[in-house]
């Protein structure tokens, strides 16, 4: 399925690539050599090349009922990059019996595009039948043209598959005041990727989230999130250079600290959770002792890290300046 998902999205993506170019010059073959063509995905393609013209959409229409499914997928998508809203109706009834996960996405991406909010409930329905690659599809869809979609059908979204992964990638293109729900559907689903990915963006807009919204990441079951919440709660006060006001969440951490992180031992992951909480009371001037910071090493040196925050530990010991007294 990946060979043929890789070799659908480079063909038509060069059309896609070349359509505007080869529409603003007279086509090198004439339309009706091409309707002549037999069916195919590189026949259909081509079709992205001409004006509106009758043979066009009844030509598509076969192909949207083909039994191949690249040619199914096609149809779609080269209906979508003209813009014919003329077959939605058709696009809709494909989707209802359409079996083939590739092509399925390529349907409920025209219609979410050419169809508008009408058609989300039942594109969202679809989706839940089929495998993680349409409702990736579909999320990452959500998030470039309705944000507000986005947040209304995630909880249904949410656990299909890498759907996470997708929606860390288009973060950005959700509005701020809707972070702090997906952040709250993302900690529901035990999902450290996408809650890493709101807090980061959160914070790359300076606009880092409000601490009612980020303390349940704190006090989460799940050691990466709360890592992840650390590291924001950190790197927030650091961009802003003055006391933070996540000050409290990160008090109220501290005091209720389980008794695994708080000894931190030979646990890795417990180490790391102590060092950036003993970084952040270096940051407000509330501690000069050596705290756990021993325990962190020792994990380094035995490679115990997790990787990635191997390098984020190193990182946070050159970007925050250890602070001896109150700012």
């Amino acid at each position: 399925m990946l060979r043929r998902t890789l070799l659908f999205v480079v063909i038509v993506g060069l059309v896609d690539a070349a359509s505007p170019v080869v529409r603003a010059d007279e086509p090198p073959v004439a339309l009706d050599a091409v309707l002549a063509l037999p069916l195919s995905v590189g026949s259909v393609a081509l079709l992205t090349a001409y004006d509106e013209a009758p043979g066009i959409r009844p030509r598509l229409l076969d192909a949207l009922k083909d039994a191949q499914p690249d040619l199914r997928a096609a149809a779609a998508r080269v209906l979508l990059v003209r813009g014919d809203v003329g077959a939605l109706t058709e696009l809709a009834a494909a989707a209802d019996v359409e079996a083939d996960v590739v092509a399925a996405a390529e349907q409920n991406r025209a219609l979410l595009s050419l169809g508008g909010a009408s058609h989300d409930a039942a594109v969202v329905e679809r989706t839940l039948r089929l495998g993680p690659y349409p409702a990736t599809v579909v999320v990452e869809t959500f998030a470039r043209l309705r944000p507000a979609s986005l947040v209304t059908h995630l909880p249904q979204l949410i656990d299909r598959g890498p759907v996470s992964e997708a929606l860390a990638h288009v973060i950005e293109r959700v509005e701020a005041k809707a972070r702090p729900q997906i952040l709250q559907m993302a900690l529901a689903a035990k999902d450290a990727v996408l809650v890493d990915a709101v807090l980061t963006q959160s914070r790359e807009d300076e606009a880092p989230l409000d601490p009612s919204a980020v303390e349940p990441a704190l006090r989460h079951a799940d050691a990466a999130i709360r890592r992840a919440a650390l590291w924001h709660i950190l790197m927030a006060d650091v961009d802003r250079e003055r006391t933070s006001m996540f000050g409290p969440a990160v008090a109220r951490l501290r005091e209720s600290m389980p008794v695994h992180v708080a000894q931190a031992g030979a646990d890795a992951d417990a180490a790391f959770e102590r060092f950036l909480v003993d970084l952040w009371d270096r940051r407000q001037g509330q501690s000069t002792a050596a705290g756990h910071w021993p325990s962190t090493i020792k994990a380094f040196k035995r490679r115990r890290m997790p990787h990635d925050w191997t390098f984020g530990a190193l990182a946070a010991v050159c970007v925050c300046p250890i602070r001896n007294s109150p700012r």
